[in-house]
């Protein structure tokens, strides 16, 4: 996950966990650090008891899910309906289609929310276990934005590195996958920078963030 942001003529690259709050990764949002899981997901539904034990079952599921909200809906390949909650990171799902045929599944969903895996189980009396992965890249790109301090960018004493500490706007937007409109803008500020080894600690939006500088090319790096 990737986010540039632009200070006194300076990219500033962040790469990294440590950054989680400050980029808008495809299916978390970067506002409130929530997961979303709306897009296509590509399934499988390995049958463990049952008439179909050890048999597969591929599946394309388009879901919904609103900004801000828990409730997920959808639809799968052959038109049943999907409806389920999200709960931090378990998604609990419920299909049901012609005849009355429904099934329950309980997915755990990755931190990046990029893939899911648990158990289900459905009114044949068949159980298993259901993995899928988000369809789409997760690529996160960002545009320039504008500086909301007056801190200007300096070069230490001795080496290459320009000082970071200060306060920064981020904006982020994803090239692909499904992101809110205009973006997400998150609030970096760098409290303590050490000349030598280039050791930043500081905020994005509030949450603590650590990491080291390094210079090449142009580019500030914060790992």
């Amino acid at each position: 996950m990737i986010v540039r942001v632009a200070k006194a003529g300076v990219v500033l690259l962040i790469l990294g966990a440590g950054a989680v709050a400050a980029f808008m990764a495809a299916g978390v949002s970067a506002s409130t650090g929530a997961l979303n899981v709306s897009g296509t997901w590509q399934s499988n539904y390995h049958c463990e008891k049952g008439w179909c034990a050890g048999s597969d079952f591929p599946d394309t599921i388009k879901l919904t899910q609103a900004e801000g909200s828990s409730t997920v809906t959808g639809t799968d390949q052959i038109g049943s309906e999907v409806v389920g909650t999200l709960k931090g990171n378990t998604l609990e799902l419920k299909s049901a289609c012609c005849g009355g045929y429904t099934a329950t599944f309980s997915l755990t969903i990755s931190a990046d929310g990029q893939s899911w895996s648990g158990p289900g189980s459905d009114s044949n009396g068949t159980s298993g276990t259901d993995t899928a992965k988000l369809e789409g890249s997760t690529t996160t790109t960002t545009t320039s934005t504008t500086e909301t301090s007056t801190s200007t960018t300096t070069s230490p004493p001795g080496g290459s590195l320009p000082d970071l500490q200060g306060r920064w706007t981020l904006t982020s937007t994803c090239s692909k996958g499904d992101c809110p409109a205009g973006g997400v803008t998150n609030d970096l500020e760098i409290s303590s920078q050490d000349e030598k080894s280039g050791e930043i600690k500081g905020t994005v939006d509030g949450q603590e963030i650590s990491g080291t500088v390094a210079e090449s090319g142009g580019q500030v790096t914060l790992s």
